[in-house]
C-alpha cells in the first residue's frame, strides 16, 4: 500500500474542513496554495498538487498560482479564493493585498516563478492544473522563460485540466509532459470512440477522478487506454484504503499524513 502516490491538495493542511482532521483532532495549516503550504508537504515526501490561473496581461499573462475559475465574478466564493484573473492584469490584481483563503488564512497568491524556485530541487511529483482559460499558455511562457523544455524538462511535472484545449496546448507546447484528463462525475461523461481518440492523440498518461467515479468499470476503462487512476479529494482513510485496494494509483488529500498513516 505505501507504495501509492499521494499528492497534497494545493499543499499541506488547507482548512477546508474548519481546522478538523477526518479523526476529529485539532488541525493546524496554511493557507492553500501558499509556498508555506506547498513547500511543507514537500518536505515531508509528499507529492504537490495547486493550481494556476492566467492573468489578463496581454501578450504575456502571468502564472498565477490559485484556485477559481478565471470568469468568476466573485472574489471569493462559497470555498475557494475566485480571482478574476483572465480579464485583469497582474499589477490589479496585487492591489487585492492579502486575501482569504482558508477561514483565518490569508496570504497573497504567489507566481508559479515563486513556487518553482522554492521546490528546487524536492524529489516529489508537481501536479500543475491548468484552471482557467488561458492557463496553459501562460505556464508555457514562464516554463520556456526557465529554460524548462525540451532537454531542460522537468521529469516532475505532470499537467492536469478539465479542459482538453488546455491540455492541448500543453502537449504541443511540451511533448515529454504527462497529462492528467481530470474528470468529475458531476458533468457528463464521455467514454466513446471520441474521448479514446483525444486521450491517444495527446498520450494522456492519467485519469484524475473524483470518489463517485473511480469504481471498477472506471479502472477497467483506464487499464484499456494506459492510464493510471488518481482519486481527488480523498480525505477518509477508510475509503482512501478502499481505493487503494481497488488498484487506483494515486490519491490527492488536504491531509496528507492522515491518509499515509492509515495506508501503512
Amino acid at each position: 500500500m505505501n507504495k501509492t502516490e499521494i499528492f497534497a491538495h494545493r499543499g499541506q493542511g488547507h482548512g477546508s474542513t474548519n481546522g478538523l482532521d477526518p479523526t476529529g483532532g485539532a488541525y493546524v495549516g496554511y493557507a492553500e496554495n501558499s509556498i508555506p503550504a506547498l513547500l511543507t508537504a514537500a518536505l515531508q515526501g509528499f507529492h504537490l498538487e495547486w493550481d494556476v490561473l492566467a492573468s489578463g496581461d496581454r501578450p504575456d499573462p502571468a502564472a498565477i498560482v490559485a484556485h477559481g475559475d478565471a470568469n468568476d465574478e466573485g472574489i471569493l466564493d462559497n470555498e475557494d479564493l475566485a480571482l478574476v484573473a483572465g480579464d485583469t492584469p497582474l499589477r490589479d490584481l496585487q492591489r487585492f493585498g492579502l486575501v482569504a483563503h482558508s477561514p483565518g488564512q490569508t496570504h497573497l497568491p504567489p507566481l508559479l516563478d515563486w513556487v518553482l524556485d522554492a521546490l528546487v530541487g524536492k524529489d516529489v511529483r508537481l501536479n500543475i492544473e491548468l484552471k482557467g482559460a488561458g492557463s496553459a499558455f501562460a505556464v508555457t511562457r514562464c516554463l520556456q522563460r526557465r529554460g524548462t523544455a525540451g532537454a531542460g524538462w522537468d521529469p516532475r511535472i505532470i499537467f492536469s485540466s478539465f479542459k482538453p484545449n488546455e491540455l492541448e496546448a500543453a502537449r504541443k507546447a511540451f511533448p515529454e509532459a504527462d497529462l492528467a484528463l481530470l474528470l468529475w462525475s458531476g458533468a457528463p461523461l464521455v467514454t466513446g470512440a471520441r474521448m479514446e481518440q483525444f486521450i491517444a492523440r495527446n498520450r494522456v498518461t492519467a485519469l484524475h477522478v473524483d470518489i463517485p467515479l473511480a469504481h471498477e468499470g472506471m479502472l477497467e476503462w483506464a487499464a484499456t487506454l494506459g492510464c493510471a487512476v488518481r482519486v481527488y479529494t480523498v480525505n477518509d482513510p477508510i475509503m482512501a484504503i478502499g481505493l487503494v485496494h481497488r488498484g487506483v494509483t494515486g490519491l490527492f488529500t488536504d491531509f496528507p499524513q492522515v491518509i499515509a498513516s492509515a495506508l501503512q
